[in-house]
């Protein structure tokens, strides 16, 4: 019922410039034809949680934005407005191959599959592990919170409590927030090093090989999303400094193909916009 759902919303889509610009006495066939997809819209919809869900994501801002490129996109063929249709049909292509779900997925888990899976659960130990910047944010009140990326700080607890490692250090401008959140799952605030100063992964890996000089340490595991850990890698080489990649955070698990998941949404285009933000940091070394 979702595919018959989306089908139904792309046809009114298109039907509708058709009726608008049609002579008056054909616009009433044009616009039966619209009154009758958006009928089987909402009988799908009234049917069908799948359904219901690809319309509710259609009349989302990403959704909306798609389907109105779309049909705008048709009124202005139909005027012969060639050029203005060809950007708007770029819109809509564009909208929809960059918010759709499955195609970030498959871009995210392009990079999450060049990252060892297991290595949080071997039985190394590390001198450190140093957790990335990102876990924690604040609340409207300006108290500590986990942030998006908050599965970092729990394999870093966690390392710790399987006394794995000897120290946690978190960077970030967050990162004094980030020993107030350890303390609360019973990790010591002696133990957590923060440095706030890095403002970008770059930097990062210039404070920890300077860091390591001065502790001695040899046995350095750097916890970040799996998506993140290639890059992190690559320039930890260019460095020449020696990390143990710990994964988490993952979010490459590629839903099945249905009506909902066609729509553009928020999440399709967060996926898409790290993947392609991680694929071009690669490609420049940065």
């Amino acid at each position: 019922m979702s595919w018959i759902a989306l089908l139904a919303a792309l046809l009114a889509m298109v039907l509708m410039p058709v009726a608008l610009w049609m002579p008056p006495g054909q616009r009433w066939k044009w616009w039966c034809g619209v009154s009758l997809a958006l009928l089987i819209v909402v009988v799908a919809a009234a049917l069908d949680e799948g359904a219901r869900k690809t319309v509710q994501y259609s009349l989302m801002p990403a959704g909306m934005i798609w389907i109105l490129s779309g049909g705008l996109a048709t009124g202005a063929f139909l005027r012969r407005q060639f050029i203005f249709g060809g950007l708007l049909l770029a819109l809509f292509v564009m909208i929809g191959l960059g918010g759709n779900q499955r195609i970030g997925a498959v871009l995210i888990a392009s990079l999450e599959r060049r990252t060892d899976a297991q290595a949080p659960f071997s039985d190394e130990h590390y001198d450190v592990v140093c957790v990335l910047g990102g876990g924690s944010n604040r609340r409207f009140d300006g108290l500590p919170q986990l942030g998006p990326t908050g599965d970092r700080l729990r394999l870093g607890a966690w390392l710790y409590q399987q006394k794995r490692t000897q120290f946690i250090l978190a960077t970030g401008v967050f990162a004094p927030d980030t020993r107030q959140l350890l303390g609360q799952v019973g990790i010591p605030a002696e133990v957590v090093l923060t440095e706030r100063e890095p403002e970008n992964t770059v930097q990062e890996i210039t404070l920890i090989k300077r860091l390591a000089l001065e502790r001695d340490w040899k046995r350095i595991g750097v916890v970040s999303s799996a998506w993140h850990l290639p890059r992190v890698a690559r320039l930890a080489a260019q460095q020449g400094l020696s990390i143990l990649p710990l994964p988490c955070d993952w979010l490459g698990a590629v839903p099945p193909w249905n009506g909902e998941i066609v729509v553009p949404k928020s999440e399709g285009l967060r996926l898409t916009e790290l993947a392609l933000k991680e694929h071009l940091g690669l490609l420049l070394g940065r």
